[in-house]
C-alpha cells in the first residue's frame, strides 16, 4: 500500500511540473517579443531549463547564465568596462540576487530590475568611475572603439537610446577620427554591415573589486502571473556593480555621452 500511494505522489508531481512547464511555454508563446513580427527565436520549456526561485520562475540552465557572465570578462579584444571574474558561478550569483526584492519594475517595458545589489561575495571589478574632479582625469586618453553589430533587427531601438551605429565606410572614418556626429548613420537601405562607434576615455589600471550585480530580466507574462502566482522571467542582461547615471540621477545609456558626464575607464590592466 505505501508504494502505491508513494507512486501515486510520484505520478501527482510529474503531472503538476509537466502542466507548469506547459503553461510557462505558453506565457513565452504570447510573449511580444518571442511571437512578435520579426521574431528570431523562441525558447522551447523543459524541466530542465526553468528554475523556481522565490516569487519567479526563471528561464536559463547554468551553461546560458555562464555566456551572460561571460560578456563581460577580460579576453583578447574586450573592451574597457567592469568585469565579472570567470570563476564564479553566476548562476548562483543570479538565484541569490532574484531572491531579495527587486529595485525597479518597468511596466511600460516588462522590465524587472535589480540594480546594485550586494551578492554577498566578490563578483568582479568596477572598471568605470566618475572623477570627482578635474585632476582625475590626467592620464586619460580618448580612445576609439569599433565593433561589428549583427542583430539588424535591434538597430533601431538601439539608435533611439543615442547609440552610434554607422556603415563600413563610417567605421573607419571614425577609427580616424572623425567626429561621431558627422559619421553616416546606419540604415536597412545601407549596402553595408553595420557597425557601432564607441569613445570613451581610458586610464590605466584596474578597478575597485566590487560584491554588487546588476541584472535586468524580461517579464514574459507582460504583467500576467501563472496559475500559482508566480512571474516567469528572462534573462536581458547583467553587469557587475550599478547603473551609470547623470547629475540629475537619470541612467546614461550610451557610452559615448559618459565622458561628458565625468566617467572614465580603467584598462583593467
Amino acid at each position: 500500500m505505501k508504494l502505491i500511494l508513494e507512486r501515486w505522489n510520484k505520478y501527482i508531481n510529474e503531472a503538476i511540473e509537466e502542466d507548469k512547464v506547459k503553461e510557462i511555454q505558453s506565457f513565452f508563446d504570447e510573449n511580444t517579443f518571442f511571437s512578435g513580427a520579426g521574431a528570431k527565436y523562441k525558447p522551447t520549456i523543459t524541466k530542465d531549463n526553468v528554475t523556481l526561485v522565490g516569487d519567479y520562475y526563471l528561464y536559463g540552465g547554468e551553461d546560458s547564465f555562464d555566456h551572460l557572465r561571460d560578456r563581460h570578462v577580460d579576453g583578447p579584444g574586450a573592451k574597457p568596462g567592469s568585469k565579472f571574474d570567470k570563476n564564479v558561478n553566476f548562476f548562483e550569483v543570479i538565484k541569490s540576487l532574484i531572491s531579495k526584492p527587486s529595485t525597479e519594475h518597468d511596466t511600460q517595458q516588462n522590465k524587472i530590475k535589480w540594480l546594485d545589489v550586494d551578492s554577498g561575495k566578490d563578483v568582479g571589478f568596477m572598471n568605470v568611475k566618475k572623477a570627482e574632479n578635474k585632476q582625475e582625469l590626467q592620464g586619460t586618453e580618448e580612445k576609439t572603439f569599433v565593433e561589428e553589430f549583427k542583430n539588424a533587427g535591434a538597430i533601431p531601438t538601439m539608435q533611439k537610446r543615442g547609440a552610434i551605429i554607422t556603415t563600413e565606410e563610417g567605421a573607419v572614418a571614425a577609427q580616424k577620427g572623425m567626429a561621431l556626429d558627422k559619421l553616416p548613420v546606419w540604415t536597412p537601405e545601407s549596402d553595408s554591415k553595420a557597425f557601432m562607434v564607441e569613445r570613451i576615455l581610458v586610464k590605466s589600471g584596474k578597478g575597485a573589486p566590487t560584491r554588487n550585480v546588476s541584472f535586468i530580466a524580461g517579464d514574459i507574462g507582460e504583467g500576467k502571473k501563472t496559475s500559482d502566482g508566480k512571474i516567469v522571467i528572462s534573462a536581458i542582461t547583467a553587469f557587475p556593480g550599478g547603473d551609470l547615471v547623470d547629475n540629475e540621477g537619470k541612467s546614461i545609456s550610451d557610452r559615448n555621452d559618459l565622458k561628458k558626464h565625468g566617467y572614465y575607464f580603467f584598462a583593467g590592466k
